[in-house]
């Protein structure tokens, strides 16, 4: 908050993060009021540290994201965007939990999420057709967090397979294919975010 602080008024926004959790609803290993439980917990939290909204991020499974939305709008009656991660099935379009775009979007606007997000994993070259999916399934605003590609190793040094120039035209496609809000995941770093602006 501090660091957003130091910012004009107006040009930036800080997002408190909700995560999945290893449990799984669907596997019975957690119970439902269990799991809200502590998400309202996390998210009165992040309300009363002064976050603007809050995020939750990188959810393959359906059941716990609507949970944690439910547990968020109720806790910290901010707007909350819900996230999931995007990197599986034969076009790299769907959840680890088989979940598709459409229905992710048909359930979240069902609880009264106010933006839907999604995490591309390793491909960013499937970003603008889950975005493009996401966008005809919903109005809501859209928010992406894009990576850098696969880190690699060579000679010593970590690197990624996308320079900034290329990070920055796919972000460019993103917001052509209707998202709103787009930043850096993995890998993306100054170089990145300052080529993607």
């Amino acid at each position: 908050l501090a660091v957003a602080g130091g910012h004009p008024k107006g040009r930036s926004l800080v997002f408190g993060s909700v995560g999945p959790v290893e449990e799984l609803l669907c596997l019975e290993e957690i119970e439902e009021e269990a799991l809200e439980r502590a998400y309202s917990d996390q998210a009165a939290a992040l309300g009363a540290g002064g976050v603007d909204a809050i995020l939750c991020s990188s959810f393959t499974d359906l059941v716990s994201l609507c949970a944690a939305v439910r547990a968020a709008k109720r806790a910290s009656g901010l707007p909350v965007i819900a996230g999931m991660k995007f990197d599986s099935g034969a076009q790299l379009n769907e959840t680890a939990m088989g979940v598709t775009a459409p229905q992710a979007c048909a359930a979240l606007v069902a609880v009264g999420v106010d933006g839907m997000g999604c995490d591309v994993g390793d491909s960013p070259q499937s970003a603008t057709e889950i975005v493009s999916l996401i966008r005809s399934s919903t109005s809501v605003s859209i928010w992406v967090r894009l990576q850098a590609g696969a880190p690699q190793l060579i000679e010593g040094r970590v690197e990624v397979e996308q320079t900034p120039c290329e990070f920055a035209k796919i972000g460019k496609q993103l917001v052509a294919a209707g998202g709103k809000f787009i930043g850096g995941g993995r890998g993306a770093g100054l170089d990145n975010i300052a080529a993607l602006r």
